[in-house]
Parts: structure tokens; sequence; C-alpha cells
């Protein structure tokens, strides 16, 4: 009697369960079938082995088998549930999970971003899932997204993140569940953005409350790519122990991510302002809440206007905005002037630093950025090097990268000594100039040596160093070069102590790069010049102060310059006047023009071109 009571009492329950929608996908090993249960969490079934996914709300497994693998995308309790993970585990049940999941769920298995591993027939890939743009909610490294491979199929569950650059790096994807709401993870324009830099067969928008998902439909139109609309929030699904018993709400929330939508009250908060918000058709809008501003401006290095700037316009919630572009794909920065005091984007996590000034970056993804981008190629290492320096009487700090399999192998490489801006410090060309992943990219194409790339601090004297200074940190900076960064560099690092191995460039802040190349001439035989040169004046200058360096025949002969610069930057005229200078001197000397300004988008692109043209 008893037992009846109960097989009818969890009959009940069974049949109670909303039903769930299920998608079939057809592969060559058989069949795959996929349910969506709610919000996030769904179940993958395909050769007999099940596998759940960020399961939550233990009352919903009910009339569900027991999971083979369960996937855990994040800690959030949207995402992250013991009760319905201790539901769904049998004996044998592998959980995976990034490391702050391993710590918050005993019997986690840890695979990280990049990390696969095969279980049954599945082959399980965890990819980057992260936001930067709007607050920490989702720090890089904390989560993941994963592949999932069947056959010849692969199914992509993006899990809490943004449109970010790493997803250009995904190919061949059947259906790709990009989360949808804000502030957490992407509005339906930028999940559009992403489908298309993807191209899976079919999107499935989820993790997406209260979003309008015809947004993401209209713009996938005439895309080839299947929008599929699928109920994941099914009347009375809450109601049944959703929140109260599923964990959704258990575990430590940032922001609200998560709970259940609840009625709001009169005195609700204002809703979150998105900026920058990336469009389909590559246009950018920004927004600022400054209810009590006069006037609002935006500039940035996205124009081909040195000093351009736009006005932003207020609507009566005190929100200023602007729909400026489209932009080229890239990395770019920027900054608000709010009655003429400039600030950084305050929703806007992703940061530019500097040494005079903040700014924002946002990334326009396409396939003219692959180069900028963490792509499935060996990588190399930057380390951050602190070094006692006998010219400035203390300690000095540069950055390293050092190339593919440096580690593991014995190998000598040759070097090349990169200078930031006078706006940068030490760290620019890795957090801005991306210069370890354009190396990467490049040596994995062939299209580059192996090589070390020392990055030093300029600033011997503390920045911001004022103008009448200028000419004695250059000369304390040729001097820690010589007397303490190369010796260092060439006693610590297996390099190629000869002047055919050795490069030198970069940018310039005024005069820095000639005042230490041209009377130490000899050292390099490769020297390149990112968006700067020389004026005539300059030129007489080191002429006289080092008479029959710039003719020696043998420097000539032996040295080889690049020079990259825009005709619609500052500098353009001193860049065209060195490179005509070197080229009637007889160095064969190449000239780069774009149409670019002095900015980062063009520093990087030069800088991809110094390094292929180095060591050859």
């Amino acid at each position: 009697m008893r037992f009846t009571v109960l097989f009818a009492m969890f009959t009940a329950l069974a049949l109670a369960q909303p039903p769930r929608p299920v998608d079939e996908f057809a592969t060559a090993a058989g069949p795959v079938r996929i349910t969506m249960i709610n919000h996030a969490t769904m179940m993958v079934e395909g050769g007999g082995e099940v596998i759940h996914v960020d399961p939550v709300g233990a009352q919903r497994y009910e009339a569900l088998p027991q999971a083979d693998v369960i996937l855990i995308a994040h800690t959030h309790g949207d995402h992250m549930d013991a009760a319905a993970v201790a539901k769904v585990r049998k004996a044998g049940t592998v959980v995976l999970g990034p490391e702050a999941v391993a710590k918050a769920l005993p019997g986690t298995t840890v695979i990280r971003n990049g990390e696969s591993r095969q279980v049954g027939r599945w082959r399980i890939d965890a990819v980057p899932a992260y936001n930067l743009t709007r607050g920490t909610y989702h720090p890089k490294g904390d989560g993941n997204g994963y592949v999932l491979t069947f056959g010849d199929k692969r199914f992509y569950i993006a899990g809490d993140t943004e449109n970010i650059p790493e997803m250009a790096a995904l190919k061949d994807i059947e259906a790709a569940f990009l989360p949808v709401n804000l502030p957490f993870t992407m509005t339906p324009e930028e999940a559009a953005a992403a489908a298309r830099v993807i191209k899976p067969k079919f999107v499935y928008p989820y993790h997406s409350r209260g979003s309008d998902l015809s947004v993401l439909s209209k713009a996938l139109e005439g895309s080839g790519i299947e929008v599929r609309l699928r109920d994941w929030y099914q009347a009375g699904d809450e109601a049944a122990g959703g929140q109260r018993g599923g964990g959704r709400g258990t575990a430590p929330q940032r922001g609200g991510e998560g709970r259940a939508a609840a009625p709001q009250a009169a005195t609700a908060k204002p809703a979150p302002v998105v900026s920058p918000q990336v469009l389909p058709d590559r246009r950018v809008t920004f927004r600022l809440r400054a209810p009590n501003a006069g006037e609002v401006t935006i500039t940035g290095d996205f124009w081909l206007v040195q000093t351009r700037t736009e006005k932003l316009v207020k609507d009566d919630q005190g929100v200023w905005s602007v729909t400026l572009g489209p932009f080229s794909p890239d990395l770019y920065s920027y900054s608000f002037s709010v009655d003429g005091t400039s600030i950084a984007d305050p929703v806007n996590g992703f940061i530019k630093p500097g040494v005079s000034s903040t700014q924002s970056m946002f990334f326009v993804p396409g396939e003219q950025t692959a180069l900028l981008e963490a792509r499935p190629v060996p990588h190399g290492d930057v380390r951050i090097v602190h070094y006692q320096s006998a010219v400035a009487a203390g300690v000095r700090r540069m950055h390293v990268y050092v190339p593919p399999g440096y580690d593991a192998g014995k190998s000598r490489y040759p070097v090349m000594y990169l200078l930031h801006g006078g706006g940068d410090d030490d760290g620019g060309w890795v957090a801005v100039g991306r210069a370890n992943l354009i190396l990467d990219n490049l040596i994995a194409q062939g299209r580059a040596k192996p090589m070390i790339v020392v990055m030093p601090s300029i600033w011997v004297l503390d920045p911001p160093v004022p103008a009448d200074r200028r000419d004695a940190n250059n000369a304390l900076f040729a001097k820690l070069l010589f007397q303490d960064v190369i010796p260092y560099v060439e006693k610590n690092y297996r390099v190629l102590a000869e002047p055919k191995s050795r490069a030198f460039g970069g940018l310039s802040y005024p005069n820095i790069l000639p005042d230490a190349w041209i009377p130490n001439i000899g050292k390099f035989d490769y020297v390149g010049f990112t968006s700067n040169g020389l004026n005539a004046d300059r030129i007489a200058f080191y002429e006289k102060q080092y008479p029959g360096v710039l003719d020696n025949p043998a420097n000539v002969k032996r040295v080889k310059i690049y020079i990259g610069d825009g005709t619609n930057a500052m500098t353009f005229a001193s860049a065209k006047n060195l490179a005509e200078d070197l080229k009637r001197r007889g160095y064969r000397t190449v000239f780069s023009t774009t149409d670019g300004i002095h900015g980062w988008p063009w520093f990087r692109r030069y800088f991809a071109e110094f390094a292929q043209a180095a060591f050859r």
C-alpha cells in the first residue's frame, strides 16, 4: 500500500511538470536531442549518454533521466544548484566546471578555458565566457562556455558572456545558445552580431528573461542563420519550486542575476545604462547618465580626424546618448567630456590604462581583427619584470614577451626592443597594443619569426614629464636602455646578442627613439617608427651632434628601416620627411602609409608590419 501511494505521488509530480521544448539534430553518429528546461538550464542527449547543463531546480528533474555528465558554467545561482546536481547525479557521473565551481561544489573536476575532455562519445571543450563591458558580473576566466561535439556536429553553449573576440575562433557550429539579458550578458543586437561572427546554422537565445527576442530575429534576417525561439519560461514553472528549492537565489548574487522577475515598486531604481552597445551594422551607441550636466561630448580614436568630438543628446531620464559609425572592425578607445571634464565611461569596465589619463575601450568584431584575437594557436608568454637600474638608482619595470615554446626549448631568439608612447607605461603594447597576440598569430602563420620582445618603461623621470624635462628624460632613458635593460635581457633570456638579431622601434615620445638609436646605431640592424618621424631641424641636430654617423656607408648598407604613418596623423609630415631623408642617404626604407590618425588602431597595424619585416 505504501509503495502504491509513493508511486502515485511521484507519477503526479511527473505529470505536473510542464512539457519542455525538445529539438533534435541529425549527426553522423546518430541523433542529438536538446531539451530546454529553464533560463540557462538544458539537457543534451546523444549516443545513449545524457548531459545536464547548469541543472537548477531539483523539482524539474522528477521525470528526466540522470546525468552521465554535468556541465556547470558559473557559480551564480541560476547556473549552479547543489540540490539539483544531487538530484541528477548518479554513480560515475562526471561533473565539469571552472575552478570557482570546483571550490563551491565538491566532486567537480576542473576544466579551464581552452581545455578539453572526452567523455564517452562526446568531446567537451571549455571556452571563454566573460563580461567586462558592464561591470564585474563575470570576470575573465571565472566562468566557462562549452562546445559539445558529437559525430560531425558541434553545439555551442555560451554561458554568461558578452560578445567577446574569442567567439571568432568558433568554427562549424551547428547550433549556438547565446545569452540575451542586461546587464549580465548581451543585448539582442549584440547577440546578433555574435551570431554573424560564429555563423551557426541555428541560434537559440536563452538566459533571456525580459529581453525582446524579436529584435534578434529581425537583426539576423537574410543572414542564413535560423533563429529558434523556444519557451524557456513556462507558466507555473517557477511556482513549482524553482525559486524556493531550485537554488537560483541560494548562491551569492551579483546585481540580482538569476532572480525571478518581481513586480516593480513605484520607487524602482532606473534601468541600468548600457554603454557602449555595438550594433549588428557596426554602429555603436554610447550612453551616460548625467542628469545635471549641461553638455556631454565624446571623443575617440575611431575617426579619421584627430581631435573630432560629437555631442550627446539627453533624454527625459537624464541619460545622454549618441550613435556613431559604422566603424571598421577593431579595438577602439574613447572618453566623455562632461561640462569640460574628461571622464572614462563609468559603466564600461574595459579600461585603456595610461599615465596621464584613463579612457574606455570597446571591440567591434569582424574578420579584419583576426590578428588581435586570442586564437587557437600556440601562445607565447608575457612576463612583468622588475629589475634594479643603476641609471635610475632604483627598481624599474618592463614587460617581456617570449614566443611559444620558449620554456620548453633551448633555442636563442632575436630580440626587439619596443617603446610605448607618451601617454602610456610599459604595459601599453600588451594592454592596448595586443603585441603579444599579434605575434602569436603572425608566428603561427609563418609571417613573422619567433622573437623575444622587450617593452621597457621610457620613464626614468616620473611621468607626466613636463616639456622642459623631455631631453633630460630621453638622455637618461638611452643610458638605462644600454646600461641596464639590454645587459639584463642578454643575461637572463636566450637572445642572440648581435646587431643582426636586434630590432629597435615603436612609438617615440618626442625624439626618444632617435635620441637612443642614432648615437648607438651599430647596435641594431632593424629600426621601426610606428607613427612618428623627424623634421629637418631635428635631423640637422643629429648630424651636428653625431657627425658622419647617418652617412656612414657601413650603417647605410646594414640598417633596414620601417616607417608607418597615416595621412591624417599629426606626425605624418615628420614621418614623411624622415622616410625621404633616409631613402636619399641610401637606407633600405619602407614607408607604409594609411589614411589613419595618430592612434592605437593604427599603431597596431604598423607594429604588425614591422614585426614581419624584422630579422628577414
